[in-house]
């Protein structure tokens, strides 16, 4: 399925945006209200819209379905979806109409995802993180029931804590170091957060979820 950059008549992108600007982590498409037939091919223009623009392939297109989430959470963005099993190809073509602004942190909720990228292979499963550089092509096998977190974080902000990200790309961070344990139990938080707490609290948690 190649990403097509169309408007459906259902979108409301007015509508998403309320959802955004309310903070609250909120569904912005579920395929419980789409056709069977159309399920696949409306949440893939939504993925490819609010995720990433890619291209993908269903293991079983009758019997898919997704649910996508977004919210603000002071300077970051995010996106909680779940997908029945499928392959995504994030290509050089994607990249060329990414935004170079943002990096993206995937926490795994639930399930499993293989990514492959920068010729790394990173196992991810519930309770795991990665980093992701959308301006690299990538490749990405999802289980049952994967449930994923991709928190979108100003590539300004990462850079001036970390530098330059490529050798960090494919790495699985899990919660064998104490450091690590705390950055991800952060990171799993930030759903349940968002739109409970103060804007000024919920900048100063994003920015320690980035430290």
């Amino acid at each position: 399925m190649v990403c097509a950059c169309i408007r459906l008549p259902w979108i409301n992108s007015s509508a998403t945006r309320r959802l955004r600007n309310g903070n609250q982590l909120k569904a912005i498409f579920s395929t419980s209200a789409v056709h069977p037939r159309d399920r696949f091919d409306y949440w893939h223009s939504v993925a490819c819209k609010e995720i990433i623009g890619h291209d993908s392939v269903p293991e079983n297109r009758a019997t898919f379905q997704a649910e996508i989430k977004a919210a603000n959470f002071g300077n970051l963005d995010l996106v909680e979806f779940n997908n029945s099993p499928m392959q995504v190809a994030h290509t050089l073509a994607h990249v060329g109409h990414t935004s170079p602004d943002t990096v993206f942190l995937c926490y795994q909720l639930s399930g499993k995802i293989l990514i492959v990228q920068n010729a790394r292979e990173v196992n991810l499963d519930a309770g795991s993180l990665t980093l992701l550089e959308p301006r690299l092509p990538y490749d990405a096998r999802f289980s049952r029931d994967s449930k994923t977190l991709v928190i979108k974080a100003p590539r300004r902000e990462l850079r001036a804590r970390i530098g330059g990200n490529r050798e960090l790309i494919g790495r699985r961070v899990t919660a064998e170091r104490a450091e690590d344990d705390l950055a991800l139990s952060v990171a799993a938080k930030l759903p349940s957060l968002a739109g409970r707490i103060a804007s000024l609290t919920e900048e100063l948690v994003g920015n320690h979820a980035l430290d």
